[in-house]
């Protein structure tokens, strides 16, 4: 994956849990690997992540937000422990 070389080249080819995955996004964004950076990218890429899901409707709106707040890196402590429950939950 050439678009994102200082993201963890090894980390791409691994199968990687959805709180890595919305971590490595996190990593990504604060980053800023693009030349026409835009901050919500990686925050709408984990956010599409959730979407394949299957969840409840109710449920999918509260992950995509806590999801988003990770990734832009402005997620309280709250919402972090939120999102590993919901992962250890999904699992």
């Amino acid at each position: 994956m050439k678009l994102l070389p200082s993201c963890g080249k090894n980390r791409v080819d691994a199968r990687l849990s959805l709180f890595e995955l919305v971590d490595l996004c996190r990593t990504c964004h604060h980053l800023a690997p693009f030349t026409n950076f835009n901050g919500k990218t990686l925050a709408a890429i984990a956010r599409g992540l959730i979407d394949r899901l299957d969840l409840r409707a109710d449920r999918e709106a509260v992950v995509r937000s806590l999801v988003g707040h990770i990734v832009a890196g402005v997620a309280p402590d709250q919402e972090d422990q939120a999102f590993e429950s919901f992962c250890n939950d999904f699992q």
